[in-house]
C-alpha cells in the first residue's frame, strides 16, 4: 500500500547522504558564526531537491539530531494531507513510521501521520497513550490486563484505528 510518489523520501547512497551531513554542519557553523554558508546552502539545496528550506530549517533539525539524520531527514519531501487517503493507506504509513522511530525519517512519517489522522490526540496516542484508550483495548482483549499506559506500545493496526476516529465536536 503506497501513498503519492511524490510523498515518498528519496533514498540516496551513502557519498550523497554524507556530502548532505558535511553541507547541514557547515550551515550550522556558519550560522553560530553570524556568517552565512550560501555556497553550502546552495549546493544542499541542489543535492536535496529541497530549494525551499531556508538554512535555518537545516538549523533546527540538525540541532534535535545527528548531522547523518538530519540529512536523511533533508531528503524528505514537507508533509502533507492527502487527499482521498484510504484507511489501509493510512495504516501503512503508521507501519513506515514505527518502523522509522530511530532513524532520520521518523519525523517526516510522524509528521505525514500527524497531518492526516483523523483524530486531534494522535500524537499523544503514539508518545502518551490516554488512560481510557488503554482501558479499552484491555476490555476487548486485545492487549493483556496489566498494561500501563506508560508501557503500552500500540500495534500500526491499533494506532490506525485510533487515530482514524475523528474526535471533532460537530455543531
Amino acid at each position: 500500500m503506497m501513498i503519492p510518489a511524490v510523498l515518498q523520501p528519496r533514498e540516496p547512497d551513502a557519498a550523497t547522504l554524507a556530502r548532505a551531513a558535511t553541507l547541514i554542519a557547515e550551515v550550522e557553523a556558519g550560522l553560530d558564526n553570524g556568517e552565512s554558508a550560501v555556497m553550502a546552502l546552495r549546493e544542499l539545496r541542489s543535492l536535496t531537491e529541497q530549494s525551499e528550506l531556508a538554512a535555518e530549517n537545516y538549523y533546527e533539525i540538525s540541532g534535535a539530531m545527528s548531522y547523518e539524520d538530519a540529512a536523511t531527514l533533508a531528503f524528505c519531501p514537507q508533509p502533507e494531507v492527502i487527499a482521498d487517503l484510504t484507511f489501509q493507506q493510512f495504516r501503512w504509513i503508521c507501519e513506515k513510521m514505527q518502523a522509522t522511530l530511530c532513524s532520520g525519517q521518523f519525523e517526516f512519517w510522524f509528521q505525514l501521520f500527524r497531518l492526516n489522522a483523523r483524530n486531534s490526540r494522535a500524537g499523544d496516542l503514539f508518545f502518551n497513550p490516554p488512560e481510557a484508550w488503554v482501558s479499552r483495548l484491555i476490555e476487548a482483549g486485545e492487549i493483556p490486563a496489566d498494561t500501563k499506559p506508560n508501557s503500552f506500545s500500540p500495534s500500526a493496526q491499533q494506532l490506525a484505528e485510533e487515530a482514524w476516529k475523528s474526535d471533532a465536536i460537530l455543531l
